[in-house]
């Protein structure tokens, strides 16, 4: 009577660590999912906050497409070729020269309007994923402004 009495007691410590196992597993994959997210959630920031930045740039030159764009160049670096102006970041948001490797990439490419002297733009923020060598947009958003000299006359 007494060995099974040990018996009972050594299944049910048995069966409390399991739990036990079970609930620290549960919380060990919600605390990674929490640490990606929050890493997913601050580059969206971080990105949302570029885009805008060249944004404002462009459209406070009140000038075309290539003269915003060469504007936001000159503030914010890269370069632009053919009303496409791109600027490469590593991860810590720090520039880095065309053809090397990069994490982030802030592109503005010129979009046709039917109206003289009215410019629009698509600003995207682009997250290059070197594991599987896909990229995810993270934030993209459409600039437009008129050309100062067009409204003035």
């Amino acid at each position: 009577m007494n060995r099974s009495r040990v018996t009972l007691v050594l299944m049910e410590q048995v069966l409390m660590l399991l739990a036990f196992a079970l609930a620290a597993a549960l919380c060990v994959q919600t605390f990674v999912y929490a640490s990606r997210q929050s890493i997913y959630n601050e580059e969206r920031d971080r990105a949302v906050q570029m885009a805008q930045t060249a944004v404002e740039i462009m459209k406070s030159t009140g000038g075309t497409v290539e003269q915003a764009q060469l504007a936001a160049a000159e503030r914010m670096g890269g370069q632009v070729l053919q009303e496409n102006w791109q600027v490469f970041y590593d991860q810590d948001w720090r520039e880095v020269p065309g053809g090397m490797p990069f994490r982030y990439s802030l592109r503005a490419v010129a979009e046709p309007t039917d109206l003289k002297g009215f410019y629009k733009a698509n600003v995207q923020v682009v997250a290059n994923q070197e594991e599987n060598g896909t990229q995810e947009v993270l934030f993209q958003l459409t600039a437009a402004w008129q050309e100062v000299s067009a409204h003035a006359s």
